[in-house]
């Protein structure tokens, strides 16, 4: 089975107000030699898949993003972001356009997520041979979950059912493209490409991922994904 080219989106147009830096997360710098967190998001995507080229959306104005793409700067391109996730991913696919063709898959990953292992990748990869629309990464919850309103428990939830959505996540590029498109036409907001895709009434299929797979969103997070890579001799 000919499952097509791979390209990569990564959309990397955040500020990170909740990190309480000055500088945007995925520019803060993650190893001893300085490596950013964007650039070690990058490098386990490639060092993990053969990648047709990456598109990178990027805030308007942003410089900052070109020391972390400099060691892959023949596989990427640079696009304007947008001020939501959605509208950065979209505008990433619209520059695929003339390239991509429905035979063809697109590999969305956050830019604050380095510590994605790669046998994890390659799973999410085997998943074109069985499905027609897209896998993403995902986890079990494994705490008890509580419906709150005001302070106040209104109801437990059953967590047998309930997975947490990681990336990357891949999908056929005509299918997410018409996801996204539908989801703009409509209004409607997202909060990850496997919503979208839902909303399509497309089937999403679940591949097992890794706990440690963190999104750097506070600063402690930072300290945890140093350990993290650390631990696995990848820092």
């Amino acid at each position: 089975m000919t499952n097509g080219k791979v390209f990569v989106v990564i959309p990397a147009a955040g500020v990170g107000r909740r990190m309480g830096s000055s500088m945007p997360k995925q520019y803060l710098e993650l190893t001893e030699s300085g490596q950013t967190v964007l650039a070690k998001s990058i490098e386990v995507i490639f060092q993990s898949v053969r990648v047709e080229n990456a598109i990178i959306a990027v805030a308007s104005g942003d410089e900052l993003h070109r020391s972390s793409i400099a060691s892959f700067e023949k596989l990427c391109r640079v696009v304007r972001g947008g001020h939501q996730r959605m509208e950065s991913v979209s505008n990433c696919l619209d520059a695929l356009v003339d390239e991509a063709s429905e035979r063809d898959w697109v590999m969305i990953h956050d830019a604050a997520r380095p510590c994605v292992r790669k046998e994890d990748i390659k799973k999410l990869l085997s998943c074109r041979n069985s499905s027609s629309a897209g896998c993403i990464l995902a986890v079990p919850v494994t705490e008890t979950l509580k419906l709150c309103d005001s302070g106040t428990i209104r109801g437990t939830v059953d967590r047998q059912k309930i997975w947490r959505a990681l990336t990357p996540q891949i999908f056929k590029f005509d299918v997410i493209k018409e996801a996204l498109d539908l989801a703009k036409k409509e209004g409607k907001s997202f909060t990850d490409e496997a919503q979208a895709v839902e909303h399509l009434g497309q089937e999403v299929g679940i591949v097992l991922g890794h706990t440690d797979n963190i999104k750097i969103t506070f600063e402690e997070d930072l300290q945890l994904a140093r350990y993290f890579l650390s631990s696995r001799g990848e820092l």
